[in-house]
């Protein structure tokens, strides 16, 4: 079963640029990375075609740095899923919200 499955994901032979069957897995190896270098950093950008200025001066920004209201935080943690970890601390929703419920009269 391996091995059967080893070949289906096999790539038989390449085709060179000049029509020839590449079929040693070294010329298979460097045809294939000579394509990726070609390709690689190639970009058919032209230019913008929008004024970045006009588009960031219709966004208000004042209240980015605005404190977060009680309302909003309890909606988030309202909403986190009780056995997902959102962050990379590992703590689930379940222990945010009991540990929420516990401390969110220090913060009214």
């Amino acid at each position: 079963m391996a091995t059967i499955s080893h070949k289906r994901n096999f790539i038989v032979s390449l085709s060179n640029t000049d029509g020839t069957i590449v079929i040693d897995h070294e010329q298979k190896a460097n045809l294939l990375c000579t394509a990726f270098k070609h390709r690689l950093g190639v970009s058919e950008f032209t230019g913008m075609s929008y004024n970045l200025s006009n588009i960031l001066l219709e966004h208000n920004l004042k209240g980015l740095d605005a404190d977060f209201s009680q309302e909003e935080i309890e909606g988030v943690i309202r909403n986190l899923l009780n056995n997902h970890a959102p962050g990379p601390d590992g703590f689930i929703g379940l222990f945010i919200k009991k540990c929420w419920s516990t401390i969110k009269e220090d913060f009214i």
